[in-house]
């Protein structure tokens, strides 16, 4: 019988415990971008949460480093995987 795997926690993640997740980084980004595109906030309010979703958008990519490198180091050398920018992925579509 199989022994189930133990959770994933923030620590084998590389993330601070502190650190949001990139799905709530994500959803905070998207939560900002629909405020600015409803007009209803002042100019001043409308800088101030364009700043926070840039950082928001920031944190979401610097977890997607890390997850890469993850996901780079869980394949062995020279088993037929090749591991491609996106953008050139998509170029093939």
């Amino acid at each position: 019988m199989k022994t189930p795997a133990p959770p994933i926690s923030s620590a084998s993640s590389g993330r601070a415990p502190d650190a949001p997740a990139f799905e709530e980084l994500l959803a905070d980004a998207a939560r900002l971008a629909n405020l600015l595109e409803s007009g209803a906030l002042p100019l001043e309010k409308a800088l101030e949460a364009y700043a926070e979703g840039v950082q928001k958008l920031r944190g979401c990519e610097e977890r997607l480093r890390e997850m890469e490198k993850r996901a780079q180091a869980l394949l062995p050398a020279g088993d037929g995987f090749r591991l491609e920018p996106i953008e050139a992925a998509e170029e093939e579509t």
